[in-house]
């Protein structure tokens, strides 16, 4: 079947459009009220993301409230390496925490690399059932996390303010690091590819921890592995976005890695950003998270600014330029999204 609102996928593939689209990152999240009743009743984030059922309800709960242009696989980037041996827990103000980090060779092989597909099988059939209650209406994103960002995870045990133990790491063993990169990096090519053979549209990996990278380092632990990837996504054809926070330096490169769009944090120019990839790639962002705790004046104001800046040739998907924060108001979503469609 033919999707009804194709818009996200004509801009990636450089069609024209009639009006920007948007969708937003986390815009199935804990700042809409039927979300956080659901996980309430639920107990725990990782209870969702292992529910097709509710995985799907709460994808379509944005969809149900907002004219959005497209969907997002409701999930973590984390299920994949929980999936491969890595014990799991999410904590109130503290976020995703792992047990028992990987700090050496040791404990690296003690992890399941080969086929740990089985282990998320609840992804798949989130993304189906998904879709079929889309029906058509729009696209479906599925989405991982990037090699590097899953490995910080995996080897920091968590969240961190300055990634001492991977930076540590890839200077006094980047063999073992560049190994643990290369086979999340199977693992990545593979399973976003389970998620389009189940139904994703559009396909899209979140680098959130590429700019802690030092430039020169960059394209060994970082680039190299994204472009592995997207050169097997573009072989089945199907569209693809790279996001990659606090990367603007390395914009040129990023570009030669050859995906369908680049996504663009909100510290980024739009107008420099424009100037390098000129229209090579379509891209997307790149609004301050923080303006959705404003109102609705300042809401308008801001989205107006911001595409007044995008050139008419450039392929654009509105987007916030990082996920949307726990404290957004639902009523400005709704500003949000009435003034990018409203916009000529």
């Amino acid at each position: 079947m033919t999707i009804q609102n194709d818009s996200v996928i004509r801009v990636l593939q450089g069609k024209p459009v009639k009006k920007t689209p948007i969708w937003i990152m986390r815009q199935a999240g804990r700042y809409l009220p039927e979300y956080r009743k659901l996980r309430k009743e639920t107990g725990s984030f990782l209870n969702l993301c292992r529910s097709p059922e509710l995985a799907c309800q709460t994808t379509l709960m944005p969809i149900e409230r907002y004219d959005l242009d497209a969907a997002i696989i409701f999930s973590d980037i984390l299920v994949v390496p929980e999936a491969m041996g890595m014990e799991l827990r999410f904590e109130e103000k503290t976020g995703p925490i792992f047990s028992k980090p990987i700090r050496n060779e040791t404990d690296f092989k003690k992890l399941n690399t080969g086929q740990i597909f089985d282990s998320l099988t609840y992804v798949f059939e989130a993304i189906q059932l998904t879709k079929k209650e889309l029906n058509d209406r729009i696209p479906l994103i599925g989405f991982s996390g990037s090699p590097w960002t899953l490995a910080c995870y995996m080897i920091e045990g968590g969240t961190s303010k300055n990634f001492e133990t991977i930076l540590k790491m890839m200077y006094c063993n980047p063999t073992l690091l560049l190994n643990i990169l290369n086979d999340l990096t199977d693992i990545v090519t593979n399973y976003l590819i389970l998620q389009q053979k189940h139904g994703a549209d559009i396909l899209m990996i979140f680098d959130t921890w590429g700019g802690i990278i030092p430039f020169q380092n960059f394209n060994q632990f970082s680039l190299q592995f994204n472009k592995r990837v997207i050169d097997n996504i573009n072989r089945i054809g199907i569209p693809n976005i790279i996001f990659s926070k606090h990367t603007f330096n390395q914009l040129p490169s990023i570009l030669k890695s050859n995906p369908s769009g680049i996504g663009l944090d909100w510290t980024v120019s739009v107008e420099e950003a424009q100037k390098i990839i000129k229209n090579k790639v379509a891209i997307q962002g790149n609004l301050d998270p923080t303006i959705l705790l404003t109102n609705e004046k300042t809401i308008q104001l801001e989205v107006k600014k911001l595409l007044g800046k995008i050139n008419h040739s450039t392929r654009h998907i509105f987007n916030l330029g990082h996920g949307i924060t726990p404290s957004a108001k639902p009523e400005n979503v709704e500003v949000l999204i009435e003034t990018v469609h409203n916009y000529r």
